[in-house]
């Protein structure tokens, strides 16, 4: 990927008309992926672009898990993999 690539890659989302989504903290991520405030399907006009997002949020909520548990987790899947505890 090369640095313009970037702009390539934002999506253009169209909200609904009655749309209200209020980031009330200073975290609009945690609102998005574990406070439940920030619900893409309530905001967003197409399903398929809400439908994208949450599939997006899941992804990084994966990511985060892998990354935040105890110690390595590379290395401890590797371990148990091989039959080691």
């Amino acid at each position: 990927m090369k640095p313009g690539d970037l702009m390539e890659l934002q999506m253009k989302f169209t909200f609904k008309d009655d749309a209200k989504a209020e980031i009330g903290s200073e975290d609009p991520l945690y609102e998005l992926t574990d406070g439940g405030y920030l619900k893409p399907d309530d905001v967003l006009a197409d399903a398929a672009d809400a439908t994208r997002v949450n599939a997006a949020v899941d992804s990084v909520k994966g990511f985060i898990r892998l990354v935040a548990c105890d110690g390595d987790c590379r290395v401890r899947k590797a371990a148990t993999t091989r039959g080691e505890s």
